[in-house]
């Protein structure tokens, strides 16, 4: 269960355990299902469009037809349809770099369907109501009475049992997660505790521990969000015994800021995209983790030491908690189109 622990190391991180990785700036971009643009202003950090899968955008487009192409128009009148359109859902069969993808339509028994569903008085529900695709969507709700109110984790890969595990026989030390979020209109102008957190679970007797966490959050009353990159390995050895946010032995390493409004109220009531790229240290390069949103950097951690010597497992678990201390009012938001992949996926 989370802890006074966490709030403390949170709050330190936010006075100085990093700096800031996105230049300053002020706006982003809400899109539709169909991928056209609903509203936009200054730019965020440094603009991408890292999947495949997305349209070609120009500075002269015009607009997204019903079919997520782009339709372009030069100056002289004429116009040209470029790209593939937005994949929205899950297709099937699933793009080859996409490890799993969920859409929340086909989910009656989250506790047999999921990696793992932990739901404290209803916090937390899949059901009919605000969806990016479909009619269903994940919806976490933050009371003032409770801070936190169970989490959803989607896994994947070589680590704990239990639940649904997509791939398991498979090991991930690099990884990019997608979804989409969306916040209800009176949503007030900050953050809410977790957003996502990014784990390498590792099984241990009769437990499961966390050896690295990589967590998007929005940490202060500010529409920022923050990355906090997490670790419980020392040398060559996993320190925790358990997933327990008070363990001393899981110690924060590093964080930064980032510059979009993504806790917005100027931006609740719309979907957000965000994606998160994970890669732990020894795997191919240095570890790192970056936050993008609607497309664009917005924030990064370079040469983070997650697992150092380490080796038992990879990048295994996404983990949507609800914990929000100090919550202002009943509130909600909703979760949808999540996709792992080992490659960059992109907004569409």
């Amino acid at each position: 269960m989370l802890s006074m622990r966490r709030i403390a190391l949170a709050m330190a991180c936010t006075l100085g355990c990093g700096d800031s990785a996105a230049d300053d700036g002020a706006g982003t971009t809400t899109q539709t299902p169909t991928g056209t643009a609903s509203s936009s202003s200054a730019e965020v950090g440094e603009a991408t469009t890292p999947s495949t899968n997305s349209a070609t955008m120009t500075t002269t487009t015009s607009g997204v037809d019903s079919s997520g192409a782009t339709t372009a128009v030069t100056e002289d009148g004429t116009s040209t349809t470029t790209g593939d359109p937005p994949i929205v859902g899950c297709p099937d069969p699933l793009p080859a770099s996409w490890i799993l993808c969920e859409d929340f339509e086909s989910i009656t028994d989250p506790g047999a369907q999921l990696g793992q569903f932990l739901n404290i008085g209803d916090q937390l529900a899949i059901e009919d109501g605000p969806a990016f695709s479909g009619s269903r969507s994940f919806r976490v709700e933050h009371r003032p009475t409770s801070e936190w109110g169970g989490w959803l984790e989607l896994r994947f890969g070589a680590g704990p049992g239990g639940g649904t595990v997509h791939r398991p026989d498979e090991r991930f030390d690099e990884i990019w997660v997608r979804f989409w979020v969306r916040r209800d209109a009176d949503w007030p102008d900050g953050g809410f505790g977790d957003l996502v957190e990014v784990q390498a679970l590792a099984p241990v007797p009769g437990n499961t521990a966390i050896a690295a966490d990589g967590t998007v959050l929005g940490p202060t009353a500010t529409p920022q969000a923050q990355l906090l990159a997490w670790s419980c390995i020392e040398g060559d050895t996993l320190q925790c015994d358990g997933d327990d946010w008070s363990d001393p032995d899981l110690q924060a390493l590093d964080s930064t800021n980032g510059a979009a409004p993504l806790f917005g109220a100027a931006t609740a009531d719309a979907w957000q995209c965000v994606e998160v790229h994970m890669q732990l240290d020894g795997a191919g390069g240095p570890g790192a983790i970056e936050l993008f949103v609607d497309d664009r950097l917005d924030a990064a951690l370079d040469g983070v030491e997650w697992v150092q010597g380490w080796t038992d497992v990879g990048i295994n678990n996404i983990r949507f908690s609800s914990w929000w201390p100090d919550v202002p009012a009943t509130i909600r938001r909703h979760i949808d189109d999540v996709v792992v992949a080992t490659a960059p996926i992109g907004c569409g």
